[in-house]
Parts: C-alpha cells; sequence; structure tokens
C-alpha cells in the first residue's frame, strides 16, 4: 500500500527536521522551499515556480501510485481535494502536524534561519501561516486522513508526541484546543 507522507505546521516549527525522523529515506520528499533553492529565478517568482513544480512532481507520483512525502504550512485548502482521491487510489494518509506555541516564536525561529544562512519569509506571512494552518488542521485535515499525530517541537529535546488516536500530554493538547477556539 502506498503512503502519502503530509509534514505540516508553521513555518520555523521544523518540519523538515521531523521529516528526516519519521519518513522512511526511500520515500522521494516534494519541499517548495528545496526546489526554490534549486531554481535560478529570484525572489517569489522561484516561490511560484517552486509550487508548480511541487505539484507537477506530486501528479507524477499519483500516477505512479508510490509513496511520497510533502512538506506544508497547511494555510489553505489545496491538500483537501486531493486527500480523498488518494485515499480511493489506496493510499495510506498519515498527517503529522508540528506545533509550537506562538507565530512569535515561528518568527523568531525563521529570523534565526535567515541569520544562518537560510530562506525567509515575510513576517505576516508567517504570522497569517500560523493561525491558519493550526485552524485548518483541526477544521479540515484531520478528518480526512488515515493518521494524525501532532507534535510538539517548542523546546530543547525536539519533538514530542502529544496527540494521535489518543491524547498523550493533556495539558499541553488542552493549551492547543483553546488557542484554536480563541482564533475562531
Amino acid at each position: 500500500m502506498p503512503r502519502a507522507f503530509i509534514i505540516a505546521g508553521p513555518n520555523g516549527a521544523g518540519k523538515s527536521t521531523l521529516a528526516a525522523r519519521f519518513v522512511p529515506r526511500e520515500v522521494p520528499f516534494l519541499n517548495a522551499d528545496e526546489i526554490a533553492r534549486q531554481i535560478s529565478v529570484p525572489g517569489q517568482s522561484a516561490d511560484i515556480a517552486a509550487g508548480r513544480l511541487l505539484l507537477e512532481r506530486l501528479g507524477e507520483m499519483e500516477q505512479s501510485r508510490a509513496s511520497f512525502a510533502l512538506e506544508t504550512s497547511l494555510a489553505n485548502r489545496t491538500l483537501a481535494a486531493r486527500i480523498p482521491r488518494w485515499r480511493e487510489a489506496g493510499y495510506e494518509v498519515l498527517l503529522l502536524f508540528v506545533w509550537i506555541p506562538s507565530a512569535d516564536l515561528a518568527v523568531q525561529r525563521v529570523a534565526s534561519r535567515v541569520r544562518s544562512g537560510g530562506h525567509g519569509i515575510p513576517e505576516a506571512t508567517i504570522r497569517r501561516r500560523y493561525e491558519t494552518g493550526l485552524r485548518l488542521f483541526f477544521d479540515v485535515y484531520q478528518p480526512l486522513v488515515d493518521v494524525w499525530r501532532l507534535y510538539d517541537n517548542s523546546g530543547p529535546q525536539g519533538a514530542v508526541l502529544v496527540a494521535q488516536s489518543r491524547i498523550r500530554q493533556r495539558e499541553t493538547w488542552e493549551h492547543i484546543l483553546a488557542e484554536v477556539r480563541h482564533e475562531q
């Protein structure tokens, strides 16, 4: 059975690090940020081109019924139409959401990444994606997938599993739910 791994969370949450830890090495990893780095088009044009290339590669994976992993902020409903098709085609769809406790922390982590030579993202975009991605994880995506897991990646110990089929860290889980309810 092919598997579709969706590694989701806000910018700066540590999605790529989590993917390296949980996605099998033989599974192709589709990452728009990595694609954008390989394109010799400046600025936002590279981001747009990378998004198109990612969707093209995703289409190839779907057609060949190959397992794949992709990284997303989950800040839009783009994948919501695809997930039911993947499941109908026999994919097991796994959603791993990497949570951090605030948009401020996301902004700080992206700024740190930029200082280390990584790619930047406008602060307003980071904040919008933080709020929207978390809300859509609960309201749209969680019910669509076969397996979901939420990890807290706010501390120095790395990503800690908070919830999946059952909640493992009740206090953190309640904090996250309160945050989502407050935003609505």
